[in-house]
């Protein structure tokens, strides 16, 4: 009997789609397991945001690589390494090819060589809207040598976006429990803007965590009150910059959402101050426009030079008119380009 280690994570429509665990074959399924012998040492996680995320357009499409070190305490051992990928929502029947829809130029590499790997598909999915339907899985058959092993892989995936929000990337953490030791020796998040991008992370560790920017950018902790609840989140603008977080010994205990901060109508976001920010809160990615965001301007024509000049707040540009210089300058993201 082969072992099966689902080592990667993807991204999908509306739910958090993939699983780093280990696995054991039973006849013609999948089924996963709790590893023994391999830890993951370090997995560093990079998406990059293209400049427009528009999946129609593979060049918008987001970038995802992941780096990990596999540490195996025991004896070499033939295994075969399994991605796993949930199918898009309201899907109703698989893709033939046993390709996930979402994901373009998967590729993979272990200990400095490349891969060839199979699709099938699986009938075991932890997503809570997978309703027990298929998955996807991208799998090969690896050898892996006692000590530090290297697998990296990379693909492109087409963002999701609807009514909340522009774009929103998932990606699944809690599964790396499942590995020997249950905890991410070394864990790094890093996500790259190639333009002006603005976003929210909700997932604890990286809302409390020290987010670390290169480049232009900024961030901040913001109180989250929804149906009833409250939370926090960490919100971040980026203007052709990257934010890190980096966590040792990271024993996930919820997932990865990445959104864009765009949608504000059903959701009271607070500042430090206790501040309610929903009326006045304005994205230079906002995509719904109307009376909600600009309760106290008298001005109509204001509001609507105000709108049409996001975008350019946005990458920098110096207003010269008072009215627009007041109102993007109270902007806690608007970051001015200075000459050098």
């Amino acid at each position: 009997m082969k072992t099966i280690i689902s080592f990667a994570v993807a991204l999908t429509t509306l739910v958090a789609v993939a699983n780093d665990s280990m696995w054991f074959t039973s006849g013609n399924q999948l089924v996963p397991m709790q590893a023994t012998d391999i830890s993951v040492a370090k997995e560093i996680l990079t998406i990059t945001l293209p400049e427009n995320c528009d999946d129609k357009n593979i060049s918008h499409r987001v970038l995802v690589d992941v780096y990990y070190e596999f540490y195996n305490a025991g004896a070499a051992q033939v295994v075969t390494v399994g991605f796993e990928a949930d199918h898009p929502y309201m899907e109703e029947e698989p893709a033939q090819d046993h390709r996930h829809p979402n994901i373009y130029d998967f590729t993979v590499e272990m200990n400095g060589q490349n891969y060839v790997y199979h699709n099938k598909l699986s009938k075991y999915s932890e997503s809570y809207d997978s309703g027990g339907a298929h998955t996807y899985v991208y799998y090969f058959t690896a050898n892996f040598k006692p000590g530090k092993n290297i697998i990296k892989h990379s693909y492109k995936y087409a963002s999701s976006g609807g009514v909340g929000h522009n774009y929103w990337v998932n990606y699944k953490l809690t599964p790396a429990a499942r590995w020997s030791g249950n905890t991410i020796a070394d864990f790094t998040l890093r996500v790259k803007a190639q333009s002006v991008r603005h976003f929210f992370l909700d997932t604890p560790p990286f809302v409390t965590g020290k987010c670390t920017i290169t480049g232009t950018g900024k961030s901040r902790v913001l109180k989250k009150k929804e149906d009833g609840k409250t939370s926090f989140i960490k919100e971040v603008f980026l203007r052709n910059g990257v934010a890190e977080w980096h966590i040792a010994d990271f024993n996930p205990k919820s997932e990865l959402f990445l959104s864009s901060a765009d949608a504000m109508q059903w959701t009271e976001l607070y500042d430090g101050k206790e501040q309610l920010l929903g009326r006045k809160y304005l994205s230079p990615e906002l995509i719904f426009f109307d009376d909600y965001y600009f309760k106290d301007e008298k001005d109509p024509e204001l509001i609507k030079r105000i709108v049409r000049n996001l975008p350019y707040a946005g990458q920098g540009h110096v207003f010269k008119t008072p009215a627009l210089k007041k109102y993007f300058e109270s902007l806690w993201w608007y970051i001015p380009e200075t000459k050098k």
